[in-house]
């Protein structure tokens, strides 16, 4: 499985164009979108939104959706970056680690309200991060294309990593998952092809997330590979 960062890709409509070429056999569209907006450093977001879009503000990231004047579709978190906040309310919950049951996992979502916003709070001791129980919960909702803010060069290095697995976890849902950084995007690929617009430019890297990546095509770049092994723990410079 091939981990792909762009940088300075960003500008005009390629993270859309992109979306819709990703994928075999996906069509142009994948229908309705998540928009996961995380509190690492948040740099905008570089497409309009649409009002079918499910935007989830996660934890602190409701701050910059107050800053950017986005009206999330809901408020999920442990809360744990919004401290001394109005928004702070830590029930004592616990959280049965073992259970993988979504039906048992949506227990521990103790529901209310802020500023007419839906708010699922989850407990801090907990199995999944609050990244991935928004991306669950996007999954849950029939959602296959989800694009990431604010989950890259946190203060918090081990929460990047989690947010670069959460785009392997998504390709195995038969899922696509967009991580933007300052100047760069970051997705995932398998079993399916990646095309750009024409006439793009930019650094483009590719990483395998899996021990091996075989049958990898690079073709219109500078450094082209025509049915090439990436390793894991082995890199070439492209």
């Amino acid at each position: 499985m091939p981990i792909l960062r762009m940088k300075k890709c960003l500008k005009g409509n390629f993270a859309n164009e992109m979306g819709e070429s990703m994928g075999e056999g996906m069509g142009k569209s994948m229908g309705r979108r998540g928009i996961l907006i995380c509190a690492g450093y948040f740099y905008g977001i570089p497409f309009s939104l649409e009002r079918e879009d499910l935007i989830i503000a996660v934890d602190g990231g409701f701050l910059y959706c107050q800053e950017e004047g986005v009206s999330p579709s809901l408020i999920l978190g442990d809360l744990d970056s919004l401290r001394g906040s109005s928004l702070e309310n830590s029930p004592s919950a616990t959280y049965n680690i073992f259970s993988e049951n979504p039906k048992e996992r949506a227990e521990f979502l103790s529901e209310s309200s802020f500023q007419g916003i839906p708010l699922k709070q989850l407990p801090v001791v907990k199995n999944d991060t609050d990244l991935l129980a928004a991306i669950k919960l996007c999954l849950e909702e029939g959602i296959k294309e989800i694009h990431i803010f604010g989950a890259l060069e946190g203060r918090r290095f081990d929460h990047s990593l989690a947010a670069l697995q959460s785009l392997a976890y998504l390709t195995e849902q038969k899922a696509r998952g967009y991580l933007y950084g300052k100047e760069e995007l970051i997705t995932a690929v398998q079993d399916g092809s990646l095309h750009f617009p024409k006439g793009m430019k930019g650094t483009c890297s590719v990483f395998s997330y899996s021990e091996e990546a075989r049958g990898v095509e690079e073709k219109g770049l500078l450094y082209q590979v025509h049915k090439g092994c990436k390793e894991q723990l082995s890199y070439r410079g492209e």
